[in-house]
């Protein structure tokens, strides 16, 4: 600033000498003076784009001084947040990444939501922000519904019911999984004037690093939960109950059924194949899951006899589906293990309908039911019962593929039976699969 200054006093000197020599020219008519005239206006012209150049220069390195510092701070930020992004998005965890955020930048209060609330906020206006709050301000509205920065300038445009809100200034930047918002980050500022270009670039590149750390946590966690999921699958099929009722089974066939026996180890061995082979992939067609169902079936069956009977009454359109490995095979087995009533067929119904946006596949069964009150608890982890997969570990696993929209729902009445619907997108769009790295 101080060169600058000095560049601007030479600037006016050369052409105020410039100034008094034309006019002395001209009051004198010497042309002797023209010479001196001229060459005074040229030092001043080169004096004036020596300053522009200077000042440019100037700016110029303000500007990269300015991006370091900003990247600084996002990298410490970074360094911080990182270790709680690694649990998800929630009230917990984005109560500390506001923190963080608000004692690195200048924003007089930060914020995160997700789609319906506020999950977090620190700053200024705290004591009538809070966490839970229904969001508020239309601008955030639009930022999840179009996926759009907003600008918000006015403390109107805020829309903060408390008369005495100081904060009249905000930048919306949204938080994406998959391309889709799924929440927002907020800065509040006191002063319009605050929010200049570089608090917007760098509330949109702390979005972008808070985006990038929730779908590093979500693919760990996808990760750890399809070997989860592939481990109990196989470990379902050795199972020593299910290992030793199909021996059993085949021994007891050995002498009044040979060719029934047989049946049944070539069932447990095609069955145990097909475990594994799906295992490998991330998705399978519906028609490749309902033939290890069929297996699993044909196996419970050698147990069960005609009390156990199951109806495929999938379409032949949906039978093209793709879905994760393991997901309907799960709802039967539970259904085998739980819903049978003493004395009484068990009958269970795999069928499939559609909407404009959704795929859904009900598996329904008129065994037990489930007491109303358990109902909410059955897809919590850790709550269900029983061997093999557990439904809450499907219902995680399609809500990370898809989206929290999605997963398993349930309706259950006790001795009348259960329907578990799969619900999907019509449109197969999944977060996280196509950056999964390679086995």
């Amino acid at each position: 600033m101080k060169g600058f200054l000095n560049c601007e006093k030479l600037v006016y000197g050369s052409l105020i000498v410039s100034i008094l020599t034309l006019l002395y020219t001209f009051y004198t008519k010497n042309l002797d003076f023209v010479i001196l005239s001229t060459f005074a206006l040229l030092l001043s012209f080169a004096i004036i784009y020596g300053c522009f150049l200077n000042l440019k220069l100037r700016i110029e390195k303000e500007s990269e001084k300015a991006k370091e510092s900003q990247a600084r701070q996002i990298l410490k930020i970074a360094q911080t947040t990182l270790p709680h992004l690694k649990q998800g998005l929630n009230i917990e965890t984005a109560s500390k990444v506001v923190e963080t955020i608000y004692s690195n930048t200048e924003a007089d209060a930060v914020a995160i939501t997700d789609k319906r609330k506020v999950l977090a906020f620190k700053g200024i206006g705290e004591n009538h922000h809070y966490s839970g709050q229904k969001i508020q301000t239309l601008a955030t509205k639009i930022a999840i519904k179009e996926g759009k920065r907003m600008v918000i300038l006015t403390k109107e445009d805020i829309g903060c019911p408390e008369e005495k809100c100081p904060l009249s200034a905000a930048i919306v930047v949204p938080l994406r999984r998959g391309g889709i918002p799924i929440a927002t980050l907020k800065l509040y500022y006191t002063d319009p004037s605050k929010l200049s270009r570089s608090s917007i670039a760098l509330a949109e590149g702390l979005a972008h690093l808070l985006e990038i750390q929730l779908e590093l946590s979500e693919i760990a966690k996808l990760e750890f939960l399809a070997c989860e999921a592939e481990l109990k699958a196989l470990q379902s099929q050795i199972n020593p109950h299910f290992f030793f009722n199909v021996l059993n089974t085949a021994v007891s066939y050995c002498r009044k059924d040979p060719m029934q026996a047989r049946r049944v180890l070539l069932d447990f061995s095609n069955f145990f194949r097909a475990t594994i082979e799906h295992g490998e992939e991330p998705l399978i067609s519906l028609d490749s899951e309902l033939s290890l169902v069929r297996n699993y079936i044909e196996l419970e069956s050698s147990r069960f006899g005609n009390k156990l009977i199951f109806n495929n009454l999938i379409s032949d359109d949906a039978k093209k589906w793709k879905i994760p490995p393991f997901t309907i095979q799960p709802i039967v087995e539970n259904a085998i293990q739980h819903a049978f009533i003493p004395n009484k067929e068990l009958v269970i119904n795999v069928r499939n309908y559609s909407t404009p946006d959704l795929h859904i596949i009900e598996v329904e069964d008129n065994g037990k039911g489930i007491p109303e009150e358990m109902i909410p608890t059955v897809l919590l982890r850790g709550k269900g019962q029983g061997l093999g997969v557990g439904l809450s570990l499907v219902h995680e696993r399609l809500k990370l593929l898809y989206g929290d929209e999605y997963g398993l729902s349930i309706e259950s009445k006790v001795n009348k039976g259960t329907k578990v619907r799969v619900i999907m997108p019509a449109r197969t769009r999944i977060f996280l699969l196509n950056r999964l790295p390679e086995k």
